[in-house]
């Protein structure tokens, strides 16, 4: 990539950049003035919090606590590539989580088998359930956004069913999924500081991250799906579907979300 090719990207990106940098730069002047009208320093309390925040285990803490939270942006984010507003990550995240817990308390398998197996149904789960606004979409032209909102409040209810008749019959106290075998969770990668630990978890994530930003940017089904997503109408003029590609665009975003 040439110098004028970096400064072209470099541009291009600021406006994007610029949004969230002056929402926190506000946000910390609003927090500041209202800590100095009560009568507090602000500079010492933003010390404080800095000081805390990037602790080893406080940063530790962060990054696991993160990964949920990463995979469900780049959920919406695949759908958003197209032109979809995939609002219906909660629902799909939960019910995948209950399904894969089910599905993993019932058998035992190696370590790494058992893991990919608890894997595979959650992105199963969370596609299926992404199936229907996907197929409402494309046959009856309802808006994603509506459906999914909606299919959120069906998956409370249905996780609610479904943790009610797998639970944990011999747990008196706390309504629970059967435990999973040991040989279905994932490890640690190191214990940096203290009892916090670093969780597998994080390089799944970004082991995610890195597929994704492969397919979405240097495959054929990639350029296809921003194709659909810039201009539908244009789109057939190139051999793509746009209804085939919406269908698997959700099911992704879907798999992802159920991860």
């Amino acid at each position: 990539m040439n110098a004028a090719m970096l400064r072209l990207r470099l541009r291009q990106a600021l406006p994007s950049l610029a949004a969230p940098v002056v929402a926190v730069l506000l946000a910390a002047a609003l927090c500041g003035v209202i800590l100095a009208v009560s009568g507090h320093d602000p500079f010492s309390a933003y010390g404080e919090m800095f000081s805390f925040g990037t602790t080893e285990g406080s940063l530790l803490v962060a990054a696991n606590k993160a990964v949920p939270l990463y995979l469900s942006a780049m959920a919406v984010a695949i759908g958003f590539k197209m032109g979809l507003f995939n609002i219906g990550v909660e629902g799909q995240y939960s019910v995948a989580i209950v399904v894969a817990a089910a599905a993993g308390a019932q058998v035992n398998l190696f370590p790494p088998l058992h893991v990919t197996f608890i894997i595979v149904v959650a992105m199963l789960s969370g596609a299926a359930w992404a199936t229907i606004p996907a197929v409402l979409k494309v046959t009856r032209n309802v808006s994603e956004v509506i459906s999914t909102i909606m299919m959120n409040a069906i998956a409370a209810g249905t996780v609610a069913f479904l943790v009610n008749r797998w639970r944990d019959t011999s747990e008196t106290q706390l309504i629970k999924t059967k435990e999973i075998p040991e040989s279905g969770w994932v490890g640690n990668i190191a214990q940096v500081s203290g009892a916090e630990k670093l969780s597998a978890f994080v390089l799944i994530a970004a082991g995610f991250g890195v597929v994704m930003w492969l397919v979405v940017t240097r495959t054929r089904f990639g350029y296809d799906l921003r194709m659909s997503g810039a201009n539908p109408t244009a789109a057939p003029v190139s051999g793509v579907n746009p209804k085939a590609m919406t269908i698997k665009a959700m099911l992704i975003s879907g798999a992802v979300a159920g991860t």
